[in-house]
């Protein structure tokens, strides 16, 4: 189940992003159109509508499609700040070793 979760969030956040870049919906299969409809309902969307037929298919209205602020973090969200400090100190680490090594196999 997580697996499939993680399937539609990446294909919603790759919608989102072609959309950013070109300015238009890409070519979606029914999958597609699920998670289009997904990030409509989701308020990450303007300029798009979709709904849902009685067929169960989705129908997809489009004028000027943009990404709002809330698809764009939900595209990249924001790093904490003790995340950072910790990749800071892990690259920091890192250099300090190979520095050493370094110094070690000149003074060999």
């Amino acid at each position: 189940m997580t697996n499939r979760r993680k399937e539609f969030e990446s294909q919603m956040k790759q919608i989102m992003e072609y959309i950013v870049i070109k300015g238009e919906i890409p070519e979606l299969d029914d999958f597609g159109k699920e998670c289009l409809h997904q990030c409509c309902e989701s308020g990450f969307l303007t300029g798009v509508e979709t709904d849902r037929a009685l067929s169960g298919d989705i129908i997809i209205g489009i004028m000027a499609p943009k990404v709002l602020k809330s698809g764009l973090e939900f595209c990249y969200p924001k790093t904490s700040f003790e995340t950072k400090v910790n990749v800071v100190l892990i690259i920091t680490t890192i250099a300090s070793t190979v520095i050493a090594i370094i110094q070690t196999l000149r003074l060999s």
